[in-house]
């Protein structure tokens, strides 16, 4: 992934910067990181703020575990929708 592609992720996901340097995601968006390096896979769901360290990635979860890729080898991504309210049959 180039720093563009990631900057585009970050766009997509609403995510704004804090005064750490994380962005976090707007509220109940949740992002997921494909990376792979020799073969080998990793997959980091439910992401809600990253941060950029050099050629590293910090990512953080939603029960605040925390991972560190390189970002050459995290390949997709994507972007949970926010949930929508669902309207029952009836009056209210």
């Amino acid at each position: 992934m180039t720093n563009e592609h990631f900057q585009a992720l970050l766009s997509i996901a609403g995510a704004k910067p804090d005064a750490e340097g994380w962005s976090t995601t707007e509220e109940e968006r949740l992002v997921t990181l494909h990376a792979a390096n020799h073969g080998v896979g990793l997959t980091v769901n439910r992401v809600v703020a990253t941060r950029l360290q050099g050629e590293l990635v910090l990512a953080r979860t939603d029960k605040g575990d925390q991972f560190v890729l390189v970002l050459s080898d995290v390949f997709a991504a994507s972007v949970e929708a926010p949930k929508t309210k669902t309207r029952q049959a009836g009056f209210r």
